[in-house]
């Protein structure tokens, strides 16, 4: 790839709030559709309020970091590591996003992307993109939410660990070579 050897910007989205969902949730929701369109709008609306509430308390509770700022760590220490590539100022761009991050009932679900950006050219060219995607609901040995989130949310910290081991891999395959 053109960007190997050279510096990059580091450029990370926002990330979005951290959702749970329960059943509960679920249950507005539905209900909510049982009254139509409008009543099926205010049951979702309801229940997204709810999980972002809960997903808020959970991460200023457990003190879970923001996983945004350990992505972007794990790729550079990665692309230094593997490919020479240093953070700095430069005409390419690395955007980082958290695309999700939730606890929906009992499976963890993580998404991300990546985008290389060529910030010479007029207009900026796309020189590659990726996106990673990582949930638990295979998992054979998987938890409840419950002990998901036991003991400072330490299982729940691990899987977060887990889905970024996992990205930072898929980048490094699909992306940066």
């Amino acid at each position: 790839m053109a960007i190997h050897g050279q510096a990059v910007r580091v450029k990370a989205a926002p990330t979005p709030d951290f959702i749970i969902s329960t059943n509960a949730d679920q249950a507005t929701m539905t209900v909510g559709m049982l009254f139509g369109a409008i009543g099926g709008g205010i049951g979702a609306a309801v229940a997204l309020e709810h999980m972002k509430s809960a997903g808020h308390a959970a991460v200023t509770v457990h003190a879970i970091v923001d996983p945004t700022q350990q992505l972007v760590a794990r790729i550079e220490a990665d692309l230094l590591s593997k490919y020479g590539i240093t953070v700095g100022e430069s005409h390419y761009e690395l955007d980082v996003a958290i695309l999700n991050w939730a606890l929906a009932k009992d499976d963890v679900v993580y998404a991300a992307s990546v985008k290389v950006l060529d910030e010479s050219a007029t207009p900026p060219r796309l020189l590659a993109t990726g996106e990673c995607r990582f949930n638990t609901i295979a998992d054979k040995d998987k938890l409840t939410a419950e002990e998901l989130l036991a003991n400072h949310a330490e299982k729940l910290k691990q899987v977060f660990d887990r889905a970024m081991d996992q990205c930072v891999k898929d980048f490094d395959e699909k992306v940066f070579l």
